[in-house]
């Protein structure tokens, strides 16, 4: 019993890990506006409690009647659950995406969000420190104004793409461990349910050792004799009700015709 409790709350503290993880993986994709869609980690993050309470569903299914609905909704897990981490695996690799969500920004005149990222690394624009960096030229304002009065000589596209990639293992170790678990928890349910057992386990499970054989024949012999004896009972039951009618009482005796000597002759010595 300790070791099912232990199970479980090791379980639980995992799956509360792992959402924390995720929520945390969001938040600096927000808040960073790193190119990875919002809608991925939102998934992730509420993928380890769906998947929780998804498992503990297909335990219950664990039997020979529900095995169609068993295949299907595990089917679709999995499906799900590879799904993003191969969307997730996608902004592992450099891409493209970085400059063009930092040409986006630009373009909208996000000072927020460049200057977040600026702040974040200590950093001025992409490439270099003046392409295309917060505060914006515009009138005195030149494109080197970063550089020279916040005294930044770094670009952001190498630490920027760095903690893209950070998040993106991030995102694909979530998913991974909760599969991981999802198979564990299956796994030992699986186990422990004869049918889904391998034929050599069923085998092993059925095949007898000799010491319960041994117990088998003793109580099969012990079986036929109780049958011998009981027979033996019986036959002296029919034996009683024979000697029982060989027994006559007195009654009987007296009611019977006896044999007399007979009156006619004088000696008497002449029975009836």
């Amino acid at each position: 019993m300790a070791l099912i409790q232990i199970a479980i709350v090791t379980g639980s503290t995992l799956i509360i890990l792992l959402t924390l993880l995720a929520g945390y993986a969001y938040s600096q994709i927000r808040l960073l506006s790193l190119p990875i869609p919002l809608t991925l980690p939102l998934l992730i993050t509420l993928l380890p409690t769906f998947t929780t309470l998804a498992t503990t569903y297909l335990t219950r299914l664990l039997r020979p009647s529900n095995l169609p609905a068993f295949t299907t909704l595990l089917t679709l897990l999995t499906t799900l659950e590879t799904a993003l981490a191969t969307w997730a695996i996608t902004y592992l690799p450099s891409s493209c995406g970085l400059e063009e969500r930092w040409s986006a920004l630009y373009r909208s005149k996000d000072a927020n969000a460049i200057r977040r990222i600026q702040d974040r690394w200590s950093c001025c624009g992409f490439n270099s420190p003046v392409d295309r960096a917060w505060p914006f030229p515009h009138g005195k304002i030149k494109p080197t104004y970063c550089q020279e009065f916040l005294e930044r000589n770094t670009a952001c596209a190498a630490p920027w793409g760095e903690e893209e990639r950070k998040m993106a293992g991030v995102l694909v170790g979530i998913t991974v461990a909760v599969f991981a678990i999802k198979i564990v928890v299956l796994g030992t349910q699986m186990r422990n349910t004869a049918w889904t057992r391998p034929a050599w386990m069923r085998f092993l499970s059925v095949a007898e050792p000799d010491d319960s054989r041994g117990g088998r024949e003793s109580e099969r012999l012990l079986i036929g004799e109780g049958a011998r004896v009981e027979e033996e009972y019986h036959d002296e039951e029919n034996g009683g009700v024979v000697d029982g009618a060989l027994h006559i009482t007195d009654e009987e005796v007296e009611n019977r015709p006896r044999l007399e000597p007979s009156g006619l002759t004088g000696d008497g010595e002449h029975w009836q």
